[in-house]
């Protein structure tokens, strides 16, 4: 059977782009489960980085991936994440004129993601479990009560011991879920 050209169609009136109300299909309130803020790492693949990748390049995967913040993985060990806002805003500065800076030069192109990201023991971690009992009122509350965190890593357990990474929570895709910036009281 041939094939034909699609036919265009014939607007001449300027369109505009949809206004989004609903993002992911979902409006969440107060009282529904904080599960469903999480980002499943068992339904959405992360995306991680190498820690000796340069910030830029790190963003530039960010923005390739359509995510704001990174894991950061070394040998198959999550070891730490970074995130669009700790390579543009002040970090690279701070560390490029800090003690830490090692680096020959000092300068922009010298700065990688292990020199800014925040490290394993520094992130707020979850268990599954615990989650699971949560509300999202409950995680509005945390995130009012610790203004600086962004995440929330969602750690599970198995029953040999062994950790994973099963997902993270972030404060802005929370925010967006509930259609409200104020936090709860």
């Amino acid at each position: 059977m041939p094939y034909h050209a699609v036919p265009l169609a014939s607007i001449t009136m300027p369109a505009r782009l949809p206004r989004r109300i609903v993002v992911d299909g979902l409006h969440l309130t107060d009282d529904d489960s904080a599960r469903a803020v999480m980002t499943d790492f068992a339904h959405v693949q992360p995306v991680g980085v190498a820690r000796d990748r340069h910030i830029d390049d790190a963003l530039q995967d960010m923005i390739q991936a359509g995510v704001r913040s990174l894991l950061v993985i070394a040998e198959g060990v999550v070891i730490g994440l970074i995130t669009s806002y700790d390579i543009q805003g002040e970090k690279p500065i701070q560390f490029l004129q800090g003690t830490d800076c090692i680096h020959e030069s000092c300068l922009h192109r010298d700065v990688l993601v292990d020199d800014i990201m925040v490290r394993w023991e520094a992130l707020p971690k979850l268990s599954l479990d615990a989650l699971g009992r949560q509300r999202v009122g409950d995680l509005r509350l945390t995130f009012a009560q610790h203004p600086e965190w962004m995440h929330l890593l969602v750690i599970e357990t198995q029953d040999d011991g062994a950790c994973f990474v099963r997902g993270i929570v972030s404060r802005t895709r929370l925010e967006r879920l509930t259609d409200l910036q104020k936090v709860a009281a």
